[in-house]
């Protein structure tokens, strides 16, 4: 964390919080896991290291987040001002 808030400072960069994310919701752990197994040509149950065969690997809640950066409440803050600006809408065939 140390070295990123130096870069930051040096690159002139702000920093935000986040995590890894496979997937927006829950339930969609397994599409996950079976994509995977199609990418690599194996089996649902080896494909995809055991912490992100949950539902829990999705994205996280602000709760959640707030567990993971106690420290950082300003990188939060910048995360969600990121989330409010996008605005993603794909059509399907489009």
């Amino acid at each position: 964390m140390r070295e990123a808030e130096r870069l930051g400072r040096e690159l002139g960069v702000p920093l935000v919080a986040t995590n890894n994310v496979h997937f927006l919701r829950p339930e969609e752990h397994l599409h996950h896991r079976a994509v995977n197994a199609i990418r690599t040509g194996g089996l649902l149950t080896t494909v995809v290291p055991p912490e992100i065969t949950t539902a829990k690997r999705g994205s996280s809640q602000r709760q959640e987040m707030q567990k993971l950066f106690p420290d950082h409440p300003e990188l939060l803050q910048a995360t969600m001002e990121i989330a409010d600006r996008c605005n993603l809408k794909l059509e399907l065939g489009n």
